[in-house]
């Protein structure tokens, strides 16, 4: 059957395909079209395409793809979806912001219930490269009040760092709400990895990302300021969360919230060979405030390792309340934790903290709820407790589904006496109680 596609506000036609299970899809030549109404006028959501080789002057159709990473954020409507085929995309600057490669801006994001869905094609890799001899671009992607985006699958890098030292980020989004930044890798930049800032009431997710190899050398000193992920100023109401992601080799801290008075949540994420100054592998605070009664932080089953300075650390924050759950802290240049002002508000439980390089492997100003962790007494913590401490593992490439490796970096012998040495904290576990780490075994 085929329907007059001015139905649908074109001048072309549009056929249906009736699925085996009884599914009715509707398409445009290889373009679906996602009909949710058939009335005057109807709703409906597109597909569109970019690739290496395409043009911003076709239709952006898979057979005829636009071409630059600008047009294929912007050039969708609310609810559309923009496939990146693989392959590596050249730099240009943006003519309304000379200094990044995407521009997006208030209105120009989805809407509620219809986001903007940017994936990479499946099965395939686009990678930005912004390179740029003269040096004028130091934002990859930046989203300044694009709302309800929904992100996967892309690599940003080689953004550059000004001589001036002024430095920016692969991925920037600025008073975006309902963003998810999903299997996306940020890499070789002379500044952040990916950055949410001056959020109000927002919320944003990163969930399986990568920052790595991110070093800013015309900051003073050199490498001072770039992080793998950093939340940064958000006011009280905005929410940061991170599941599943990693940061390593970044010369500033791993995972950094400075200022960010919101609430930031840390789930499964590795942190490991960051801070060539004295960067952290997480970074806590301070918050922009001086002081919130509810909690701030939450960090559960991550690992912090080999880190120029602390593994988690407070810096110093003004006190706030924050959870750190079946984490692991070692080798780090400085404290395995250090809470110096907000131990007596917090609550740390089922944590490992060892042969780490600094004076404390747990440092607090005193109080608060400390127990079930390696350093209170009840276990005894060494090499032996470990079935491997090669942090090589932890860079292993992702499993299909993007979720982390499969590794047995600091999981648990058979007989460790951390096995079922912790406490109930509400996350799963087998045995008589939970494991004190991140890795909950089966013994």
């Amino acid at each position: 059957m085929l329907l007059p596609f001015g139905l649908f506000g074109q001048n072309d036609f549009v056929r249906h395909i009736i699925t085996p299970e009884g599914e009715v899809t509707f398409w445009r030549g290889t373009q679906q079209l996602w009909v949710s109404a058939i009335t005057s006028p109807p709703i409906y959501k597109a597909t569109y395409y970019v690739a290496p080789w395409g043009d911003d002057d076709n239709p952006g159709t898979f057979e005829e793809p636009w071409q630059s990473w600008q047009k294929g954020f912007y050039g969708p409507d609310p609810g559309d979806t923009c496939y990146f085929r693989g392959g590596e995309y050249a730099a240009t600057n943006n003519a309304g912001l000379s200094y990044t490669v995407v521009y997006l801006t208030t209105g120009q994001g989805g809407t509620i219930g219809n986001p903007k869905n940017m994936f990479a094609y499946p099965g395939e890799t686009p990678v930005l490269n912004c390179y740029i001899a003269d040096r004028s671009i130091r934002q990859g992607v930046y989203l300044n009040g694009a709302n309800y985006m929904n992100i996967k699958g892309l690599h940003i890098k080689n953004v550059m760092q000004f001589l001036d030292g002024s430095y920016g980020s692969a991925l920037r989004i600025t008073n975006g709400n309902q963003i998810l930044v999903e299997d996306c890798v940020f890499y070789d930049n002379e500044g952040i990895g990916a950055m949410a800032l001056y959020q109000t009431g927002d919320t944003v997710r990163f969930i399986n990302c990568d920052a790595y190899n991110n070093y800013d050398p015309y900051s003073t000193p050199a490498g001072n300021q770039a992080d793998g992920f950093q939340v940064y100023e958000n006011d009280s109401l905005s929410v940061g969360i991170f599941k599943g992601c990693r940061a390593w080799n970044c010369s500033d801290d791993g995972f950094d919230t400075y200022w960010h008075t919101g609430l930031a949540k840390f789930d499964s994420c590795w942190s490991f060979n960051n801070g060539y100054v004295a960067g952290n592998g997480f970074k806590m605070g301070p918050l922009h405030v001086e002081k919130s009664d509810s909690i701030r932080r939450v960090i559960r089953n991550c690992i912090s390792v080999n880190n120029g300075y602390a593994g988690y650390n407070d810096n110093t924050a003004y006190p706030i309340k924050m959870t750190l759950y079946n984490n692991i802290a070692y080798l780090n240049g400085g404290d395995g934790i250090s809470m110096y002002l907000c131990g007596s508000s917090s609550t740390v439980r089922n944590n490992v903290s060892y042969g780490n390089l600094g004076t404390y492997q747990f440092k607090t100003d005193g109080g608060g709820i400390n127990d079930h962790n390696s350093w209170n007494g009840v276990v005894t913590c060494n090499d032996a407790d470990f079935v491997s401490l090669d942090v090589n593992q932890l860079d292993n490439p992702r499993q299909a589904d993007g979720s982390l490796p499969v590794v047995t970096y600091m999981h648990l012998v058979e007989g460790s006496d951390l096995i079922d040495a912790g406490v109930d904290v509400g996350i799963a576990y087998e045995g008589a109680n939970p494991d004190i780490g991140y890795a909950e075994s089966n013994y």
